[in-house]
């Protein structure tokens, strides 16, 4: 689910790039961010929205906006993890991971 997630903020132009380390039986993965000119990170704010508690799903086609549509949903489906865009053009819902900008 990690390396998925991290696939999409790698697409979408969140992150520089990723990477998966093993170290002495520990596993790790290594995120380099992404700045911009003004040494400003790429991500301004990431909030959850499925918790192990309380799911949230969204049918297809009713996919939410968040922020107007300046952020990124990230949504699992049952053709794996992707946007809320995306997901919406194939006619897929899921479970709303979280939102991104």
């Amino acid at each position: 689910m990690k390396s998925s997630v991290l696939a999409v903020m790698k697409k979408e132009g969140y992150i520089s790039n990723f990477s998966s380390l093993t170290e002495d039986k520990k596993s790790f993965t290594k995120v380099e961010l992404k700045y911009d000119s003004e040494n400003q990170s790429a991500i301004k704010g990431v909030t959850r929205v499925s918790t192990p508690g309380l799911r949230a799903y969204s049918k297809k086609g009713e996919i939410p906006m968040y922020m107007g549509g300046l952020a990124i949903a990230v949504i699992s489906t049952s053709k794996g993890v992707m946007t809320g865009k995306e997901a919406y053009k194939n006619g897929l819902g899921g479970e709303i991971i979280c939102y991104m900008w």
